[in-house]
């Protein structure tokens, strides 16, 4: 006869120590349970502390399972916040660091193109002109000088650029900021696993 497969039972159930926290000159808590009594156990600051009896054990603070994940944890509030913060700051920043980045490439001259294009077209017409119209032409713009309707392309391009060149210095401080925010958590996570 094949036995039948058994049930778990709560008696069958893994019991969970009870851990108690061994308070430190240092003021730290060092968490240890009944099978450590009258042994020593060592702190993080590296001092060495006698563990009590059992029945001094039940004076001490105990472990809630809640309590042990945060104090296992190398993740605080700060360092979450900071990880958070930090990752943020950087996507957003390289995305405006990349954008702004090609738009300076592409303005880098100031529009010193559009500029040189609007003049031969400019000699391409007086090119065309007959002898009169180019004396009334000259006469006319001897008196109001060299303008154009509106703003100049080359002038809004210029503008242009020179945002594009402000947008990417801010970036790139705001890059930097992330980025030592994002090192700062993890380098502390790394720390207090290290302990």
């Amino acid at each position: 006869v094949k036995p039948e497969p058994q049930t778990p039972s709560p008696r069958n159930a893994p019991v969970m120590k009870a851990e108690y926290l061994l308070p430190c000159s240092c003021g730290k808590k060092v968490p240890v349970d009944a099978g450590q009594a009258g042994a020593k156990v060592a702190c993080s600051c590296g001092q060495q502390l006698t563990v009590p009896t059992f029945r001094a054990l039940r004076d001490l603070e105990r472990v809630t399972p809640a309590a042990a994940v945060a104090e296992s944890s190398p993740w605080s509030t700060t360092r979450g916040i900071l990880f958070s913060f930090g990752t943020l700051v950087s996507v957003i920043a390289a995305g405006l660091v990349f954008y702004h980045l090609y738009m300076y490439s592409q303005l880098w001259d100031g529009g010193e193109a559009w500029k040189q294009e609007h003049l031969n077209e400019m000699r391409a017409g007086v090119d065309y002109l007959t002898p009169v119209e180019a004396v009334t032409e000259f006469q006319e713009m001897a008196k109001t000088g060299l303008t154009i309707d509106g703003i100049p392309p080359w002038s809004q391009i210029s503008a242009v650029r020179d945002s594009s060149r402000r947008w990417l210095t801010a970036s790139l401080v705001a890059l930097a900021i992330g980025l030592v925010s994002l090192s700062a958590s993890l380098l502390g996570a790394r720390r207090s696993k290290a302990k």
